[in-house]
């Protein structure tokens, strides 16, 4: 089962409803499922449930998140990413989604703040 990953509204589109979204294969999608568990379920639990709330129908979803709560998901996503040391085959699939796919459209969102990420990058 092959999933779309949205992570939030395009401001550069006159369409304000516009997502910024990436389709992932199966392989993919479970395994960056497998990434957000393991950065977001300790600390972040109701968050990861939010994200995860449509993963039945094949989405995670960021775009109903508040500011703070997407920016706070963020730092701890490249927390968890900078912090693996010997990744597992399934980790390194989660954070090539993460670079690949995710990193591209955050920065597009109205609620990514980078003076709460400069040190992140």
């Amino acid at each position: 089962m092959a999933g779309d990953i949205y992570f939030g509204y395009d401001n550069s589109s006159q369409n304000k409803w516009e997502t910024n979204d990436g389709y992932v294969n199966s392989a993919s999608f479970m395994a960056f499922g497998d990434w957000l568990d393991e950065a977001l379920s300790k600390d972040y639990p109701n968050l990861l449930s939010a994200i995860k709330e449509d993963e039945p129908m094949a989405m995670y979803n960021f775009c109903d998140l508040s500011a703070v709560e997407y920016n706070t998901v963020i730092r701890a996503l490249r927390e968890f990413k900078r912090n693996l040391m010997k990744p597992t085959p399934i980790q390194q699939l989660g954070t090539r989604v993460w670079e690949e796919i995710a990193e591209p459209f955050i920065h597009k969102d109205v609620r990514y703040d980078s003076k709460y990420h400069d040190d992140d990058l």
